[in-house]
């Protein structure tokens, strides 16, 4: 697939701001961020009835939490043509235990470099039993998986990985460990795509990876930003000692920013976001018409908007995502903020409620 149509860097022109000149297939991206809104999906059944008449096809759906151990989480798998795609779940803001995963920024050694520590062991809380019947860790599910699709599906040979918030820290995490033991030799990682992501690897590893998709192409690696959004400056990227290492985290990806009204920032913004973001930084129009306040700059609902309303001003959105069982996101919006509000209120005290999101 063409993702670029066509690709140039920003310009800056005097006293007329910065026009967008970056541009990339938002269809696809779209369809990215949709398949990672699916990993929210509270019901199994529900996936396979919205997914049915997809271009991409739900293949598995693996979810984490056992009677000992009640972490919950999720990755999804899809598939398209010659292309596997795993993308995992983000926060769900009423499990006590995402929180406490999000704030443990202390370091878990991985290949020749460090992780952030909560995120890196979500990758091993266990899967629930209806998932694997012994319940190993969720990477090791996820890996079997793959490598049983390809045995399946010989044609596919591309490993797509994406996430919203924490799903992209994991996304990230789970790249390192797939370049480090591939579920199948013929699999090739070839994308990594995140959006709103926090930093979740050290600089080493960042290198690693950015190494390592500059050999795939320019815009196999991507990181979507909304400049108003603060979850992807932590943790902090300042230097600290570990292990008597001076370590820093650092992003994994070109840094795409969706800035609202683009056409009229000042050049010597442009220099600021490039200063804080990277110079790297390529930056695209996220106006919108209509701003919703309930929905924060961080909410997944937030880049669907602002990415959905990119692709309607090129080719526009899969008819497929119009058509679909329930195609009005902010309906599902409303429906998991209430359900996650009735969390904090089930679980206190009390054993953890059947999978919400």
């Amino acid at each position: 697939m063409n993702l670029l149509a066509p690709f140039t860097r920003h310009t800056q022109v005097k006293g007329e701001g910065c026009r967008q000149s970056f541009e990339l297939d938002m269809g696809y991206f779209y369809d990215i961020l949709r398949l990672s809104e699916l990993s929210r999906a509270d019901s199994d059944y529900g996936l396979q009835v919205e997914m049915q008449d997809c271009p991409y096809r739900f293949e598995r759906i693996i979810r984490t939490g056992t009677e000992a151990h009640k972490q919950k989480t999720c990755a999804v798998i899809f598939r398209k043509e010659d292309t596997l795609y795993v993308t995992f779940r983000g926060t769900n803001v009423a499990k006590r235990e995402h929180w406490l995963r999000n704030f443990n920024v202390q370091l878990d050694p991985l290949a020749e470099g460090y992780a952030h520590r909560g995120f890196h062991q979500t990758l091993f809380w266990p899967t629930h039993p209806e998932y694997d019947a012994n319940s190993r860790p969720l990477l090791e599910v996820v890996q079997e998986s793959l490598a049983a699709l390809v045995s399946q599906h010989p044609e596919c040979n591309k490993l797509v990985l994406s996430g919203h918030s924490a799903g992209g820290a994991m996304a990230q995490i789970y790249a390192v460990e797939y370049l480090e033991k591939p579920s199948a030799p013929s699999l090739k990682l070839d994308a990594l795509y995140t959006f709103a992501s926090p930093r979740a690897l050290t600089t080493d590893l960042s290198e690693r990876l950015k190494h390592y998709f500059k050999e795939r192409g320019n815009l196999h690696c991507l990181r979507f930003v909304h400049p108003q959004d603060v979850v992807p400056q932590y943790p902090m990227k300042n230097t600290f000692f570990w292990g008597g290492k001076p370590l820093q985290y650092r992003h994994v990806g070109k840094p795409v920013l969706l800035l609202p009204n683009l056409d009229i920032l000042a050049p010597e913004s442009v220099t600021q976001y490039q200063k804080k973001h990277g110079v790297e930084a390529e930056f695209l129009d996220g106006t919108l018409t209509h701003v919703d306040s309930r929905v924060a700059p961080h909410h997944l609902d937030h880049y669907l908007e602002v990415i959905g309303a990119l692709a309607e001003r090129e080719q526009g959105i899969s008819h497929y995502w119009r058509d679909s069982v329930v195609p009005n996101h902010r309906r599902l919006l409303d429906l998991r903020e209430k359900d996650e509000k009735n969390m904090w209120k089930l679980e206190a005290g009390k054993q953890s409620d059947p999978f919400l999101g």
